[in-house]
């Protein structure tokens, strides 16, 4: 009982962490003074669905695992539809969003041109749209179909409803996770080879490396964020199934799924809040006259 308390209460730390790094991250994108690139809004929705799933964590997962509530009846169906959004469409959701940040950063490598002729048409949003649709659809389906995942209190895990069902559904979700990510692994490759071998002409050569370093560091996230979920289903797939012990099934499953959006937050913190600071920070130029200060603006890079 007292493992399942610390456990518990270590769900909830992770959780509350990953909802408020996600939400922070989420307001500094709304409290920007500038236009936000459709890279951004991508990383904006990305954060917003991870608040929403920490928060559901705190709110649903965390009271049921401390007060070992039993779902029976009309709230059996609540648990079945909550964790069917989250633990299902939700999950799904993420390795959608790497593939439209990945295809992001290899549209404006290579056609710059032509994105900007379709720079009035709301791209970014409609590919938003028909990812949140599939995510739903996955969820939806998933509550009419037999193998239905719920959340089990005394385990502190989304797992399905049937024993029966796990192996399928293992069989099933971790082709798709490493289908998702290897589609948006390549599109990082693709950039990656225009990172390196690009020649870009009319403009000078600080230009071209802050460019470069800004290109460099999109690619760094989006491969960080895509190695969070393959590692996460592998833990879920395989690794938590080694040993029957509570606490390492609790590291490996219930935990291993809170804790990417967490660090997945983090990362998207990283990269666009930390690292435009650092490059907004004023920079006296050598040998100018005193007084004088030359800042460099985000919009310039």
């Amino acid at each position: 009982m007292l493992l399942h308390c610390l456990e518990t209460a270590v769900l909830f730390f992770v959780s509350l962490l990953g909802f408020s790094v996600n939400s922070y991250f989420v307001y500094k994108i709304l409290s920007t003074r500038v236009a936000i690139n459709s890279f951004q809004k991508l990383c904006f929705v990305k954060a917003f669905s991870n608040a929403v799933i920490s928060l559901t964590i705190i709110v649903w997962a965390v009271p049921l695992s401390a007060f070992l509530i039993e779902t029976n009846g009309f709230w059996r169906n609540v648990n079945v539809g909550i964790s069917e959004l989250v633990a299902s469409g939700g999950y799904i959701f993420g390795p959608l969003c790497q593939i439209l940040m990945a295809a992001n950063r290899v549209i404006i490598m290579y056609f710059p041109f032509w994105r900007m002729k379709i720079s009035r048409f709301p791209s970014t949003n409609v590919a938003v749209f028909v990812c949140a649709f599939v995510s739903l659809y996955c969820s939806v389906a998933g509550m009419r179909g037999p193998c239905v995942l719920t959340y089990h209190p005394d385990t502190l895990a989304w797992s399905p409803e049937l024993s029966t069902c796990t192996d399928s559904m293992d069989g099933l979700q971790l082709p798709i996770i490493i289908l998702l990510t290897m589609v948006s692994i390549i599109f990082n490759f693709i950039a990656a080879f225009k990172l390196i071998y690009d020649k870009v002409a009319g403009i000078s050569d600080v230009q071209k490396l802050k460019r470069r370093n800004k290109w460099l560091l999109n690619f760094i996230q989006n491969v960080i964020q895509d190695a969070l979920h393959v590692i996460d289903m592998i833990n879920y797939t395989f690794i938590y199934k080694l040993k029957d012990a509570e606490w390492f099934q609790f590291i490996f499953l219930s935990l291993s799924f809170a804790l990417i959006y967490a660090l997945d937050g983090l990362v998207m913190t990283h990269f666009h809040v930390f690292q435009q600071q650092k490059r907004t920070i004023p920079k006296f130029k050598i040998g100018a006259p005193m007084g004088t200060i030359a800042i460099t603006s985000p919009r310039q890079i």
